[in-house]
């Protein structure tokens, strides 16, 4: 503790997890354990992190609270991966911890949990220093069936290259799985924080708010 304290007298900026987890959100590479969701901590984490909010958003009066029901959201509290990407999951048992049953509407259903697969077939972050030539033969593959091959043999030349045994497990669930680091840029506005909502945008929709931003760019540069 003399230690500490002197230290922060001398002048030194001391930082902490937050700080830490703010620095690589600035440098855009991932944060363990948040933006590792397909390791037990990973997953610890995020079901503390879901717990928090929970209990935060039932202390809210109901009047100005956000009604996830109403807005149909499926999960407020956990990123559930294995829905959005499509792998199989089960049912948890009566009595499991529920983060996000209460808030599906009109039904019963229980929490989701991965279903008993063959190792390697769960969510993982496709983390590679070849990740943008990877994406460039996915983009020329047929169709799933060949983009599958294709990452699994792209991982399996890495791996043989660097001395480690190729991965034996399903291609299909393995591509379901993979999961990449994005940047978004606001074109405004915004500030959107964790477990924000990110709606699909069709073809037409997106046509025209990229006519709305380019005439407000226009707009904006006439002003200066």
């Amino acid at each position: 503790m003399p230690f500490l304290s002197s230290l922060v007298h001398s002048g030194s900026r001391v930082g902490g997890q937050r700080e830490r987890k703010s620095q690589a959100f600035e440098s855009g590479v991932p944060h363990f354990p948040d933006d590792f969701p397909g390791t037990a901590i990973g997953q610890m984490h995020a079901e503390e992190v879901g717990s928090a909010r929970k209990a935060k958003w039932e202390r809210t009066p109901p009047a100005k609270r956000v009604s996830y029901a109403k807005l149909g959201t499926r999960s407020p509290w956990l990123p559930d991966w294995e829905v959005v990407c499509g792998i199989p999951v089960k049912e948890k048992e009566n009595g499991a911890s529920g983060l996000v049953d209460t808030q599906r509407v009109g039904t019963d259903v229980e929490q989701s949990v991965p279903a008993e697969e063959p190792e390697g077939t769960g969510v993982w972050l496709l983390r590679y220093a070849d990740t943008k030539d990877i994406f460039d033969d996915l983009i020329n593959c047929a169709g799933d069936e060949a983009c599958a091959e294709t990452l699994l043999q792209r991982l399996n030349a890495a791996r043989v290259h660097r001395g480690l045994e190729e991965l034996k497990t399903n291609p299909e669930l393995l591509y379901k799985g993979a999961l990449v680091q994005v940047t978004l840029t606001m074109c405004q506005r915004g500030d959107p924080e964790d477990m924000a909502c990110i709606y699909f945008v069709g073809p037409d929709e997106c046509k025209y708010w990229q006519h709305v931003l380019k005439k407000a760019g226009q707009q904006q540069y006439q002003q200066v």
